[in-house]
C-alpha cells in the first residue's frame, strides 16, 4: 500500500487513447509524464537520452521532448507500442506485477515532487490491484471510446479490429469519467480536458500551448480515417 494521492489511475480499454490522455494532461504544470527512467522497453526515439540521471527541473524541460518523442515517424505506425511511453519505464512495474514487483525507487522520487502521474488500468481486476495498492488515488475512466478503439487498433496494427468493452461494468464510487469520443472536435476535446482538471481538484487548470503541437500531430494519424 502505498499511501502517496497524487496517483491517477486512469482505466481504459486498450487502444482507447489512455497514454494519449496521459500525456495531455502533462502539459498542465501540476502533472508529468511517465518519463522512461530505463526500466523495461525503452522508446525508440529516446534510447539515446538519459532520463534517469536527469534532475527534477530538467526532467520538467524536457517534457515536450519525451511527449512528442513517444509518437512513431508516420511510416511505423505499426510499431506504436515501440514508441510509447508505459507503465514500467515509469513505475518499475505495472497492473499485473505491482503486487510482486514493487515501484521503483526513481518512480518514488519523481512522485514525492508533489506532481500527479498516471498508471494505467484496462480490466476491473488491474483497476482493483491498483486501487488496493494505492488507496488514495483518483480513478479516471475513458468513456465513449468505441470509435476510436476501433480506429486506432486499425491504425496501429493494421489487423481487422473488434470491440470489446472490458470496462462496461466498473463504476466504482468517486470515479471521475472523460469521454474520448470528443477527441475529434478540438474545442469540445479541451473542454474536457479543463472540467477533468477541475474534477481531480487542479487549480490552475492552464496548459502548456505546446499541447496543441502535440493534439494535432496525434489527430493526423485519423486523419484519413474520420
Amino acid at each position: 500500500m502505498w499511501a502517496n494521492s497524487n496517483v491517477i489511475i486512469l482505466c481504459f480499454n486498450a487502444y482507447s487513447c489512455g497514454k494519449f490522455l496521459s500525456n495531455i494532461l502533462s502539459y498542465n504544470k501540476n502533472f508529468i509524464p511517465q518519463y522512461p527512467f530505463g526500466t523495461g522497453q525503452q522508446p525508440i526515439q529516446a534510447k539515446d537520452i538519459d532520463y534517469n540521471q536527469m534532475s527534477f527541473d530538467e526532467l520538467l524541460s524536457a517534457r515536450h521532448t519525451v511527449v512528442m518523442q513517444s509518437l512513431p515517424p508516420r511510416d511505423d505506425v505499426t510499431n506504436w507500442v515501440y514508441y510509447e511511453l508505459g507503465c514500467e519505464q515509469f513505475w518499475g512495474t505495472h497492473a499485473d506485477s505491482i503486487s510482486k514487483i514493487p515501484i521503483s525507487a526513481k518512480a518514488e522520487w519523481a512522485m514525492n515532487q508533489g506532481k500527479y502521474c498516471c498508471i494505467m488500468a484496462h480490466n476491473p481486476d488491474q483497476a482493483k490491484v491498483l486501487t488496493e495498492h494505492f488507496p488514495f488515488a483518483i480513478v479516471v475512466k475513458i468513456v465513449n471510446d468505441c470509435k476510436i478503439n476501433l480506429l486506432s487498433k486499425k491504425i496501429k496494427t493494421n489487423k481487422p479490429a473488434w470491440y470489446i468493452d472490458f470496462l462496461k461494468t466498473y463504476r466504482p464510487a468517486g470515479c471521475l469519467e472523460f469521454d474520448i469520443n470528443s477527441l475529434f472536435d478540438q474545442d469540445l476535446f479541451f473542454k474536457n480536458i479543463d472540467q477533468l482538471l477541475l474534477d481531480i481538484g487542479v487549480e490552475d487548470r492552464s496548459l502548456d500551448p505546446r499541447v496543441t503541437q502535440y493534439y494535432q500531430t496525434y489527430c493526423k494519424f485519423y486523419s484519413d480515417l474520420v
